[in-house]
């Protein structure tokens, strides 16, 4: 049996995928219902589809006397994001892309911060000095924000205008994936509505998205951009003989984040699962692993689909 963990803010949905592909077993917390449901959406090797080309995966079932809800795997959606970005920067201003966003909030998910101060609302990314071409990147292709040098071996991009806030608030809203960050935004998105409406100058408030479920697939950029974060590709050689040990390696704090790690496993088109997730060395750590170059190179189609966009891109060849 396989295993795949959807997040919401409220529970934690487990679907135990059996060996037919058209049966699911269903639970969620705290109830811990097991009931069986029959679904033509869902299988193994169609998880992250969407059916009839729509926008979500959905599926009812019944058990016994009791019906249950549809269960919706939502894509990311930047509809509002740029309706506001037009009437900020005009009508006629060129869009950025749904992959580079999609890229970006991936990104953000790992080196991005939510800062609330007494100065007021900051949204950062740092990044080394050595990618600092990926800050400049993020700023020109957005068209808004600032990148600051901090010392010698540190930078950050940085909004902190009221209008360039209120752009980040729209572009996360309802599209952030980890369970932690999405926390983090909450109560950075609160606060924004709290000053909108205070001040010289005065923006709409923005109203919270409900919580949905969304998770990547490899029809999207978000992985991509959080292993420009947090993953990476390594190569050792063994000791006392010839052999190397090829892995990709990805790590995330903190429990409530670990069944999305679990769901990486699903994440890429192939007969099989790929990859494991274990607890590491450091405590409420977890890593997903993809171990030995025949199971690495499974994920190179997807990467060059959407490549990496910092220095992590400067693979070996094979």
């Amino acid at each position: 049996k396989n295993y795949f963990y959807l997040l919401n803010c409220h529970s934690v949905f487990t679907f135990v995928l059996s060996k037919a592909k058209n049966k699911v077993f269903f639970t969620s917390s705290p109830t811990r219902e097991r009931v069986l449901a029959n679904t033509k959406f869902i299988s193994p090797n169609n998880l992250y589809s969407t059916s009839g080309g729509g926008s979500y995966l959905t599926f009812n079932f019944t058990a016994g006397k009791r019906h249950y809800s549809s269960v919706e795997i939502k894509e990311f959606d930047f509809s509002n994001f740029y309706k506001l970005y037009k009437f900020y920067l005009g009508e006629n201003v060129l869009l950025p892309s749904k992959d580079f966003l999609t890229w970006l909030i991936g990104f953000s998910e790992g080196d991005g911060s939510f800062i609330i101060s007494s100065k007021g609302l900051l949204f950062v990314i740092s990044q080394g000095n050595k990618d600092i071409q990926i800050l400049n990147f993020i700023k020109n292709t957005l068209g808004f924000g600032n990148v600051y040098s901090q010392g010698v071996s540190v930078s950050r991009f940085i909004v902190q205008d009221k209008k360039g806030i209120a752009l980040i608030c729209s572009l996360f809203n309802g599209n952030i994936v980890l369970p932690s960050k999405y926390s983090d935004f909450l109560l950075f998105f609160n606060k924004f509505n709290e000053i909108a409406i205070k001040g010289k100058l005065i923006v709409n408030q923005i109203d919270i998205l409900p919580t949905l479920n969304i998770l990547p697939t490899n029809n999207d950029a978000w992985f991509s951009g959080f292993t420009d974060s947090e993953g990476c590709f390594t190569c050792s050689l063994l000791n006392s003989s010839n052999a190397f040990r090829f892995r990709f390696v990805l790590s995330q704090s903190l429990s409530v984040n670990k069944p999305i790690l679990d769901s990486f496993v699903y994440l890429f088109d192939n007969p099989r699962n790929i990859g494991k997730v274990f607890n590491h060395s450091q405590p409420d750590v977890f890593t997903f692993e993809v171990n030995g170059l025949e199971n690495c190179s499974k994920l190179f189609p997807y990467f060059d689909k959407f490549p990496l966009k910092t220095k992590k891109l400067l693979r070996p060849a094979f």
